[in-house]
């Protein structure tokens, strides 16, 4: 008797992982069994379809094998994912094109990457297991992104023009890479993110963001408006190394923030768009610092420089400022101090800026201190530049004086202090 119970038993389950699945969508029955949509190499390439004994038909079997999964361009016709439900072991989906008007995504608890490119309506996340979020091209319809049923996530990806303050975070203590490469956001909360290392936003219109919680933050690219009036925390990591902050249209729109780095590891700076910007203290030695269109003060006190690489050379630029108010303290270790359109009507005092070459471009300054015992290597000032006392060096006077090219309005080239 127990002998035929367990032969039923394994008919049973015999029959049950052979049956063929019902879809409700023929569309997706044929996309399944004629199209590449499986990736089974973990490549990143769909290299086989879901109807692996080729009968036409896909069997529970079948739908659990699968593990990466795409609907890809191929798959526009779709309209009922009904059936699909029985991939439960997915850990890899990609949807591209499907015409269903919602998704709930937490159906498959075993995914742990997903990639949304898709007009669809609406989501419902609750995947405790995925790691990685990627949003591309959707939006459309301006549907809601919640991902504070996401806890365990490690990278987000977002580029969608037409996403606009509807990508809603949660607690994510993993989280250690969040790219926005596109959409508006006025706001964004990024307090519970503490693994965060890596962050990218590219069109932000807010008026303020609060990077405290981020203390192991070590790359930060950002785009902003003049709405940006601060940014709090921005030194609250001690491993901060790379900044690119550009304002739109910083040229022309003046800026309200203020920015200030102090005591952290800045190795690549540029800032294209602010009020006042402070960098003292900084531990690692800056490789480049790229200042442009600051309106009311510039600082940079108390730091070493050292030549990485040819994009890391070095190197100190300020361009666009029109202030009395630019002060430069012992800098060590600089090879290239260049400045362009810069205007002030005080003294300049660079006697404790030790560098090898100093190229100053259309700059309008009442008189420059170079004086520090340090001999120049090389010195250039444009045409476009108007200086009218310049104190140097004895060794460095001649290489000064055959620098200087605006005949016009000659400086005084001399190697007493005058006015400091």
């Amino acid at each position: 008797m127990k002998g035929l119970i367990l032969v039923v038993l394994l008919l049973f389950t015999s029959f049950s992982f052979s049956q063929n699945i019902q879809f409700s969508d023929p569309d997706l029955l044929i996309y399944l069994t004629t199209r590449l949509c499986v990736d089974t190499n973990a490549d990143g390439i769909s290299d086989s379809n879901a109807d692996f004994n080729n009968d036409g038909q896909i069997q529970l079997n079948e739908a659990q094998q699968v593990l990466r999964f795409s609907f890809n361009t191929l798959a526009h016709g779709i309209q009922d994912l009904g059936g699909f439900e029985n991939f439960v072991n997915l850990e890899e989906l990609e949807v591209t094109t499907i015409q269903v008007n919602s998704l709930d995504l937490s159906i498959w608890q075993s995914l742990r990457s997903i990639k949304l490119s898709s007009s669809i309506d609406s989501f419902n996340f609750n995947n405790p297991a995925l790691t990685n979020f990627e949003l591309q091209n959707v939006g459309f319809n301006n549907p809601l992104f919640d991902l504070t049923n996401l806890p365990n996530l490690e990278y987000v990806r977002v580029q969608s023009s037409h996403l606009t303050d509807n990508l809603i975070f949660g607690v994510h203590n993993n989280l250690t890479e969040l790219n926005i490469a596109a959409g508006t956001f006025s706001t964004l909360n990024l307090s519970s993110m503490p693994s965060l290392e890596y962050l990218s936003i590219s069109e932000f219109v807010g008026s303020s963001l609060d990077l405290t919680n981020c203390a192991v933050l070590k790359e930060f690219s950002f785009r902003y408006t003049n709405n940006l009036n601060n940014v709090t925390g921005i030194d609250s990591s001690p491993l901060l190394e790379k900044i690119d902050f550009i304002q739109d249209n910083s040229h022309n729109t003046p800026s309200n923030l203020d920015l200030n780095f102090n005591n952290q590891s800045l190795k690549s700076v540029l800032i294209r768009g602010a009020k006042n910007i402070s960098i003292d203290n900084n531990i690692a030695d800056i490789g480049s610092l790229d200042l442009y269109f600051i309106n009311d003060s510039i600082s940079v006190k108390n730091s070493n420089f050292n030549y990485v690489n040819s994009s890391l050379d070095a190197t100190l630029q300020i361009s666009g400022i029109d202030s009395n108010q630019i002060f430069l303290e012992n800098l060590m270790g600089l090879k290239f101090l260049r400045m362009q359109n810069v205007i002030t009507s005080v003294p300049l005092d660079l006697s404790n800026v030790h560098t090898e070459n100093i190229n100053l471009g259309a700059c309008s300054i009442s008189e420059l201190n170079l004086k520090n015992g340090d001999v120049l290597q090389y010195f250039y000032s444009g045409f476009g530049t108007d200086i009218q006392f310049i104190c140097v060096d004895n060794e460095e006077m001649e290489i000064v004086q055959n620098g200087y090219s605006n005949s016009l309005l000659p400086a005084v080239i001399h190697p007493i202090v005058l006015l400091y």
